[in-house]
């Protein structure tokens, strides 16, 4: 079995599901609107998960599997999980993957990620629990994610993207590591109290309006 299509779609019963190692694709709507599904397990060779896959799924963990590759728009919109780790595996993430979670208060996206910046339709939209976000991905991206109160910006990060952590009133610092060398387009924007930040000698670029808005009154030199 390669492809779960929308069968399951509005099994309201179901609470548990766990996918055969067989499973490969999950389709499109495949568990939109099982209203009482909280637990899955996930199979070692899923790699993808489609388009509002699990939609409206109460889900209360989740391990997403290191075969995966690609993760749909809106595919785990409305969960109850509160921390998620995107494998190393992932490439692409749709619009509003992971959005309005309403119990998710740390996140991690890992190296691999490359897409997953859609300025109008972020990830992490209405997630306001969300405080901790961990950055691998060489290009950080805009999340949508504004209650954030820390960020990590891990070494294998090469460029803030534009927007990459823009509207997030509570970040008061951040540490920017030496292997980023280009800030993006508003990466900073309306962080309305950012006071300090700390930058390498490698930047070479900062774009418009990236600390707009901020209260910034220090720029710390890494050493």
């Amino acid at each position: 079995m390669e492809v779960i299509p929308d069968n399951f779609l509005y099994a309201t019963l179901l609470e548990s599901f766990d996918f055969p190692d067989s499973v490969k694709i999950i389709g499109d709507h495949a568990f939109d609107g099982c209203s009482q599904l909280k637990k899955v397990k996930f199979g070692n060779n899923v790699e993808r998960i489609g388009e509002c896959a699990f939609l409206g799924c109460p889900l209360e963990q989740i391990s997403l599997p290191e075969s995966l590759v690609e993760i749909g728009a809106d595919a785990f919109t409305e969960y109850n999980f509160d921390q998620l780790v995107i494998p190393d595996s992932v490439v692409t993430i749709g619009e509003y993957a992971f959005g309005w979670g309403d119990h998710l208060h740390n996140a991690t996206i890992d190296k691999s990620t490359k897409n997953y910046f859609n300025q109008r339709k972020p990830i992490f939209t209405g997630c306001g629990k969300l405080t901790e976000l961990t950055v691998r991905s060489e290009v950080a991206e805009y999340t949508g994610a504004k209650s954030l109160t820390k960020i990590t910006i891990c070494d294998t990060v090469k460029e803030l993207g534009q927007w990459a952590f823009a509207e997030c009133p509570n970040i008061e610092e951040a540490v920017v590591p030496d292997s980023v060398t280009k800030i993006g387009y508003g990466a900073f924007i309306k962080d309305e109290n950012l006071k300090t930040i700390e930058l390498s000698d490698n930047i070479t670029e900062i774009g418009k309006v990236a600390f707009y808005g901020t209260r910034l009154k220090e720029i710390i030199a890494q050493q």
